[in-house]
């Protein structure tokens, strides 16, 4: 399925439960894989076992078959667009991902998206090769629960 957004599109993947769905997970992958990562699908699938939607979504960069994430506000831009699709249709919507997924959604919820939760499958913490620069001032600011 094709998500459109102002930069364009980007493809995704529903897991959906079996009888009834009771809200939505939506999952970010992490900078050096796509949204078929194993480790999303074994989430999605056990979330739909329990009655939870899972959406699975490529990033700009990796639609377009790059290995360097793109800017963050960009990244953040795609994530909201897919969020806002998702929760005009089901609420309560959680957001979350791996590593860079998990991060930009972190940004998406301290930015104003009203998230039912944050779903962190690994958090990098800071840049590869800079454990000087921390990447965590936004997140005293989120008010949802976060599962780290």
């Amino acid at each position: 399925m094709k998500f459109i957004w102002d930069g364009g599109e980007v493809t995704g993947t529903w897991d959906v439960p079996e009888s009834g769905t009771r809200a939505a997970l939506i999952l970010g992958h992490g900078a050096g894989s796509d949204y078929r990562a194993k480790l999303l699908q074994a989430v999605a699938a056990g979330m739909a076992s329990r009655g939870i939607a899972t959406l699975r979504f490529n990033f700009p960069y990796t639609e377009a078959g790059k290995k360097m994430p793109d800017p963050q506000l960009k990244l953040e831009a795609c994530f909201r667009a897919v969020a806002e699709k998702v929760a005009s249709q089901i609420t309560p919507v959680f957001l979350g991902g791996k590593s860079l997924g998990g991060r930009i959604a972190s940004h998406v919820a301290a930015s104003g998206f009203d998230a039912a939760g944050l779903v962190f499958l690994g958090y990098p913490l800071h840049p590869p090769g800079k454990p000087d620069k921390i990447r965590d001032a936004h997140l005293p600011g989120i008010a949802c629960p976060m599962l780290w």
